[in-house]
């Protein structure tokens, strides 16, 4: 004889899930409503996170580019001049053309500036940019150049100007030093790195000094052009 075995009745499948099944349907409407909303919100705050201004831009070097537009005639708008939250990436680009910054997330530091061929005049004293690590200044019309505070800079090229004479830094790697096309009289005129002590160490390759500049006896300049005037020589005066 077989004994029957009862088991409890399975609920009824409308009662199952009575008290969630409203419920859970709405809840993981809400999460991913939620959810969007924090990826948007992450996405509209990211770009204002990334961008800069002025103030992650060291004042000191910004102060050495605006007293070359101010004193050297560097056409170049300042960023002292800008709405400071106007001056990021994009500006500088735009603006500054020969200027490239570190990038560091703050306090970016110049290492290299270009301002070759923007008939500068005078001395040019970019002392103050001392994490520089490329200058080029060619062909422009500077009496003086400092650069002896430039411990980290590896390339000068500061060809066709009119330097009499350059101290370098003693403790600096250079690389290329480029100072032909000036009015220097011989190698002494450079002083103060210890690669380039003697005439033999321009290699006239990655350390080029001649040829300079022709210069001539103000003198006899003079006396040529007082006969152009006074003996109807029809040259022109220089």
């Amino acid at each position: 004889m077989y004994k029957k075995t009862y088991f409890p009745k399975p609920a009824s499948p409308s009662l199952r899930g009575t008290k969630t099944s409203g419920l859970n349907p709405l809840l993981k409407k809400l999460s991913i409503i939620n959810c969007q909303l924090l990826i948007g919100l992450a996405l509209m705050l990211a770009p204002l996170a990334a961008k800069a201004d002025i103030a992650d831009y060291n004042a000191t070097d910004i102060a050495v580019i605006e007293s070359i537009i101010d004193n050297n005639g560097l056409l170049w708008p300042k960023a002292t001049a800008q709405p400071p939250a106007s001056v990021d990436a994009a500006w500088m680009t735009a603006n500054w053309t020969g200027v490239t910054w570190d990038g560091a997330a703050t306090d970016q530091r110049i290492i290299y500036l270009s301002v070759a061929s923007k008939s500068l005049t005078g001395t040019l004293d970019v002392s103050a940019l001392t994490s520089l690590k490329s200058l080029r200044c060619n062909n422009n019309s500077i009496s003086v150049l400092d650069v002896s505070a430039l411990a980290s800079l590896e390339l000068l090229d500061c060809f066709s100007n009119f330097l009499t004479s350059l101290v370098l830094n003693g403790s600096a790697t250079y690389t290329n030093i480029i100072v032909s096309g000036n009015l220097m009289t011989n190698e002494t005129a450079v002083s103060g790195c210890p690669l380039l002590t003697t005439a033999a160490d321009w290699d006239g390759t990655n350390f080029i000094f001649w040829p300079q500049r022709q210069t001539y006896d103000t003198g006899d300049i003079a006396a040529i052009n007082a006969m152009i005037a006074s003996n109807g020589l029809t040259w022109t005066t220089y």
